[in-house]
């Protein structure tokens, strides 16, 4: 009976604490799916080594920037919605509705449908710009 209540009292701690609203980390990552937390880019992706990064909107739109521009790229959370902030990247680089950060290694190999390879594959390029000094390449779902 009390093991019973430790694991009901276990799920209902961890079903309360996960954000599922929170965008989803893929991508070349040894975990299927994490979710994040508000901050730095930078910060958030230390820990993988990431070269590249698909910032993901809920409406298809996307933005790949590269490990330069982790530090400009701020991740906050208004209302349960989550937005990308980078003010010295590309206007396009700031994402309303931040649903998935797709991340791309390249001394990662991954061949499910979660990696990088492959998500990119459902988008088109359809611009890309520079501001200070920062690259930025945007991308639409197909």
């Amino acid at each position: 009976m009390e093991m019973r209540i430790v694991l009901l009292l276990s799920v209902v701690v961890l079903l309360v604490s996960c954000d599922y609203n929170s965008p989803r980390l893929t991508g070349d990552i040894d975990s299927d799916c994490l979710r994040i937390h508000p901050g730095s880019l930078d910060e958030i992706l230390e820990q993988y080594d990431a070269d590249y990064a698909l910032l993901i909107a809920e409406d298809g739109i996307a933005a790949l920037v590269s490990e330069i521009s982790f530090p400009q790229i701020e991740l906050t959370r208004k209302d349960g919605v989550w937005y990308s902030q980078a003010d010295s990247l590309p206007p396009f680089c700031s994402i309303d509705s931040l649903r998935e950060i797709c991340v791309f290694r390249m001394q990662h190999e991954r061949s499910d449908t979660l990696s990088f390879q492959h998500r990119i594959l459902s988008f088109e390029r359809i611009g890309s710009s520079t501001k200070n000094d920062y690259p930025a390449w945007k991308y639409r779902r197909k």
